[in-house]
């Protein structure tokens, strides 16, 4: 019983350390924490939550830098920082997280994230000159190419275009200056436009040709080609999905414009009415979005909040339960001990009753006192087998009572010998202590140990002292009283 007791109590203290110890849920492992918070920053970037978004990629950038052998995801991190900064217009923030960035991925030879890190580095030389002196257009084309030669090799289609429309930004900055245009600036322009808007088309990405279409009316538009450019952003309208009202709000701002410079007042109003149109509803949509997070945070935490509750619950039980066990443990062992003392007791018992047997034996029999007399003469000076063989034969051949007797002779031999300790007598002085009490003068005890008289006297003189006693007859009584004899 008290096995299966502390089996069910080690049970209980596991399940309390793999429950109670565990407050909150168990932790993730850090690159997928790290992909979680960068899903969640790319979630709050696509619906304009900035500053939300940089947040949650700041934490998986620290999260990256603060475990080893993370070194990818840190530069992950970092190129989504990077974005976010352009999104933002922080440029020397962009600037300083795609070079981190660049310099991770060389190190590492991590050629997906060098390529984003590049292109990063592109853009903020594409958007940062105003003036013909500020402008870092070569640089930015530097970057774009080197970043098209990694993404020819290793790159998605989705890189491949995004590059070749970026390096058509390029050459339409490059023109941005000139009046008139340098017609062959112009036509590479319209070159890497084309060839980008060919390849999205290839692979079927209405989202890319979306995306490379505003750079397609910039361009028309610099070139003076106005109706095309009208045309391009009612085709932009057309293949944006109903709901994205970021892209139609866009697109309409363009056409309010284009059907400003061609003069035509009226499609222009119409234009920038269903702009208002879209912004109203992007600007709902943004709303109810974050509504919605609001409210599944909340969820989030209620559960938590639960699921906390419970294991305290659990906690609290698993104690309750170790207490009673703790409890009932207890009164086994206080009875186990019990039943072991009385055990014990019982044994001493018995060996009690046999000795009382001995003890109670007709004494008065001359054979058999002169007997035991003879038998525990000198057992000071046997050994433990000579004391069970005297014992045995004094026992008429009983062998288990002899050795019961032979024991209880043992245990008064070593009981007299520490009460002889502890007043300081020797071995030697013990025995002349005993032989005294049997009668023996000290001629007689000089004789049976081989030793002068005037040594016996010496060894009497210094038990006297001991003991504290005058003469002979008060050493017999002392040592009676103190059990030596």
């Amino acid at each position: 019983m008290t096995k299966r007791i502390r089996l069910t109590a080690l049970w209980a203290i596991g399940i309390l350390l793999g429950t109670g110890c565990g407050q909150t849920s168990s932790p993730k492992n850090p690159g997928e924490a790290c992909d979680n918070l960068l899903a969640d920053a790319r979630r709050y970037a696509k619906i304009q939550e900035f500053e939300t978004a940089t947040q949650y990629a700041l934490q998986a950038y620290e999260l990256a830098q603060g475990n080893s052998g993370m070194e990818d995801k840190q530069a992950e991190a970092l190129c989504e920082l990077a974005d976010l900064d352009l999104m933002t217009w922080r440029d020397e923030q962009a600037w300083n997280h795609a070079c981190e960035a660049e310099k991770i991925a060389r190190k590492r030879g991590l050629e997906t994230i060098l390529t984003e890190a590049l292109i990063h580095k592109g853009k903020v030389c594409l958007f940062s000159g105003i003036t013909p002196e500020e402008a870092r257009d070569d640089e930015a084309l530097a970057y774009f190419e080197e970043a098209r030669g990694i993404a020819e090799r290793k790159g998605t289609i989705e890189t491949r275009v995004n590059i070749l429309s970026d390096i058509s930004q390029v050459y339409i900055n490059k023109n941005r200056f000139n009046n008139p245009i340098d017609p062959d600036l112009y036509r590479q322009a319209g070159d890497y436009l084309a060839r980008a808007e060919d390849l999205g088309k290839r692979g079927g990405m209405l989202e890319l040709d979306a995306k490379i279409l505003p750079i397609k009316i910039r361009y028309l538009r610099q070139g003076g080609r106005i109706q095309e450019a009208i045309d391009c952003c009612n085709h932009v309208i057309a293949i944006t999905p109903e709901k994205n009202y970021l892209q139609k709000e866009q697109s309409y701002y363009q056409l309010v414009m284009l059907y400003g410079i061609q003069g035509k007042a009226q499609e222009a109003a119409r234009a920038h009415q269903q702009y208002v149109y879209a912004n109203e509803h992007y600007m709902k949509q943004k709303a109810d979005s974050m509504l919605q997070e609001m409210e599944t945070r909340y969820a989030a935490k209620a559960k938590e909040k639960m699921l906390e509750q419970r294991r305290q619950q659990i906690i609290l039980l698993l104690v309750a339960v170790l207490l009673l066990l703790g409890l009932v443990l207890t009164v086994v062992l206080k009875n186990r001990r019990i039943h072991q003392q009385n055990e014990a007791l019982a044994q001493a018992n018995d060996k009690k009753d046999k000795l009382l047997s001995f003890i109670s034996r007709d004494l008065t029999n001359p054979v058999f006192s002169q007997n035991a007399q003879q038998t525990v003469k000198g057992f000071s000076s046997m050994s433990e087998a000579e004391i069970r063989n005297r014992c045995t034969e004094l026992m008429e051949g009983s062998d288990s009572l002899g050795r019961e007797v032979a024991s209880y002779m043992q245990t008064l031999l070593q009981e007299r010998k520490k009460a002889g300790s502890k007043i300081g007598l020797t071995a030697r002085e013990l025995e002349i202590v005993r032989m005294s009490s049997d009668g023996l003068s000290p001629a007689d005890i000089a004789e049976k140990l081989h030793i002068s008289i005037h040594t016996v006297n010496n060894h009497k003189q210094n038990i006297y002292a001991k003991m504290e006693v005058k003469s002979n007859a008060e050493m017999i009584r002392a040592a009676a009283d103190l059990g030596l004899v």
